[in-house]
């Protein structure tokens, strides 16, 4: 019998062990310091999560500071002209960029520790893409870097403001309309400033920079259209609009520097750090987005037009707990359908109300908010499926798991957000947290497949911390560039300016540059490819599967498809010059 006892109780000691894992939550505290929390819990209430094999070559591991963690994810841009986003991002006080093999293609030393993603557009109007990066450091080792496509540094550049820290990422808006993007940068001082600086490193005019009155908190934002740049006889800045948050008031400037009516919105019992807004341009009347912390946080919704700029609606966080979440809005047909928002507050243990979704009238969307035991405090994207029937939804977490894994999390809806559930395989695991940071969508290898790029890092605050760069591909979703919410603000610019998703079966031509044209883009029978140069080019068409259909070589000037056996769907051509191909989406109609 005491044998038996024995048994049976280093059986119930083993099985008492097993239903028991560390969990790991990280937050942001009060003073604004990164802190982790461990904690104890039964495995039952734990997270299921799965592991996913990534892309040849990754992930890949680089130096982190040991203080000061990365935030906001990366920057996938085509800078190479070649079809495939490349992976841009900064890890401790360099700038990497990598292709999809994984393959580093430059590195640059920025002497100073940068904890936000780049910035990247063409600022010169010179058809290549340039790189704004801010570094954080102190006495004149934070500065502003702006480099070419192959990593040089532009002439003016590096640029010190005043010795100060510059938090968060710059913005970039032609803000004169001369077809050249000024650079936004708030600088951290006794009195924080938002700077403007045109692409030479000199201060964009006498009324810049402008005082806050605190320090600056956010990123930026801009109501500036970067598809519109080149339009003739239109200012892609759609309003003279310029909003920046202190870490208490909600300012709005004009170009000038001037504060607009109405401005700045201050409420003693709501504070800001991180969540840096959205404009939103619906039907020509802009909405402010964004969220909040202090002792009333909350969501909020603020109109702004020439009848009526004010608080349009806000809705307080859960048990007023805070949140550091960036906003996201989505919508179809030219209407914003969501604003979207996560909350932290969970305790790994119990369910908690952690994504939030409201209609443009402050009200809940049904089954909404989703409850989660991990928590939520960084960026959230979203994609319109290419048959535009199913919404997916990507985030990361607050926690990580007893092996040091955090998770990415995907969702897919119907575009009315009903049927909002987990993906099947999803969480994922990555080495490390993604607090903070979120997933980047792209298609980072050229094959219209849906690339999941994911910047995760280690919070032990020692030397031996590492950020690592996750890429996964989702080989059943097609990337739809054109219907995607797939970064930090939106667009990689990060002036977050953004326009509902629209769509038209009566457009005839779509330009994809200044040198290809591809129409139309919705079709019924044939597709023309011309170019306006003399130079011959091999054009194919593929699939929404990536299945080559046909294939046209040594055309000169233009050349034509004839399509009408094809079923109704969408399909992808592209165009080979010099070495160089560019991708075009169409659709076929019945």
């Amino acid at each position: 019998m005491k044998l038996k006892f024995y048994f049976l109780f280093i059986l119930f000691l083993g099985l008492a062990v097993s239903i028991y894992a560390q969990y790991s939550t990280a937050h942001i505290d009060t003073a604004n310091n990164l802190k982790i929390t461990s904690q104890t819990h039964f495995s039952r209430n734990l997270i299921k999560s799965y592991k996913s094999s990534q892309l040849p070559g990754w992930p890949k591991a680089f130096k982190s500071n040991q203080s000061f963690k990365n935030m906001r994810g990366v920057c996938l841009e085509d800078i190479t002209d070649d079809g495939a986003d490349e992976i841009i991002f900064a890890a401790d006080s360099s700038l990497y960029v990598y292709n999809s093999a994984g393959v580093k293609l430059w590195e640059v030393d920025l002497q100073s520790n940068a904890t936000y993603p780049p910035a990247a557009a063409d600022i010169n109007n010179d058809g290549s893409i340039e790189i704004v990066q801010t570094t954080a450091g102190m006495q004149s080792s934070a500065m502003v870097h702006v480099l070419d496509k192959d990593g040089n540094y532009l002439d003016g550049w590096p640029v010190s403001i005043n010795g100060n820290m510059l938090i968060c990422s710059a913005s970039l808006a032609d803000i004169d309309n001369d077809n050249k993007l000024e650079i936004l940068v708030g600088e951290r001082a006794s009195t924080g400033k938002l700077h403007v600086l045109k692409n030479d490193g000199t201060s964009y005019g006498q009324n810049w920079p402008v005082s806050l009155d605190g320090t600056p908190a956010v990123t930026p934002s801009v109501a500036y259209n970067y598809k519109l740049r080149n339009e003739m006889g239109i200012n892609a800045l759609v309003q003279n609009l310029i909003i920046m948050c202190s870490t208490k008031s909600i300012f709005a400037f004009d170009t000038d520097g001037n504060v607009l009516d109405g401005f700045p919105i201050e409420n003693e019992n709501t504070g800001f750090s991180y969540q840096s807004p959205l404009i939103c341009d619906d039907l020509s009347q802009m909405h402010i987005i964004g969220s909040s912390h202090g002792n009333l946080p909350e969501f909020y919704n603020i109109i702004f037009d020439e009848f009526n700029t004010g608080i349009n609606w806000s809705v307080p966080t859960v048990g007023d707990l805070w949140t550091y979440s960036p906003p996201t809005a989505i919508g179809l047909n030219d209407t914003f359908d969501f604003y979207i928002f996560g909350q932290p507050g969970a305790t790994e243990t119990d369910s908690f109300p952690t994504i939030h979704a409201f209609d443009p009238q402050g009200n809940y969307i049904d089954g909404f908010p989703y409850e989660r035991t991990d928590g939520l405090e960084g960026f959230i994207t979203a994609m319109y499926s290419v048959d535009f029937d199913k919404l997916y939804v990507f985030t990361g977490s607050n926690c990580k798991d007893e092996d040091g894994f955090g998770y990415i999390h995907a969702y897919s809806a119907n575009t009315d957000f009903t049927n909002f559930v987990e993906m099947p395989g999803f969480p994922i695991e990555v080495q490390g947290f993604t607090f903070m940071n979120g997933v980047n969508l792209g298609d980072v290898n050229n094959n219209q497949k849906l690339d999941l790029v994911v910047l995760s890092y280690d919070l032990d605050f020692q030397e031996t911390d590492s950020v690592h760069i996750n890429i996964f591909e989702l080989d059943d979703i097609i990337y739809n560039p054109d219907y995607c919410y797939g970064t930090y603000k939106g667009n990689n610019l990060r002036n977050g300016y953004i326009k509902p998703f629209g769509y038209s079966a009566d457009i005839e031509t779509l330009k994809m540059s200044n040198s290809i044209k591809v129409y139309p883009q919705v079709f019924q029978n044939d597709i023309n490819i011309e170019l306006n140069s003399n130079s011959k080019f091999d054009a194919f068409v593929y699939s929404s599967q990536a299945q080559l259909i046909t294939k046209l070589c040594d055309c000169e000037k233009k050349c034509t498809f004839k399509l009408q056996d094809l079923s109704q769907g969408m399909y992808f051509v592209k165009v080979k010059q010099n070495n160089k191909i560019k991708t075009f989406k169409v659709i076929k109609l019945n």
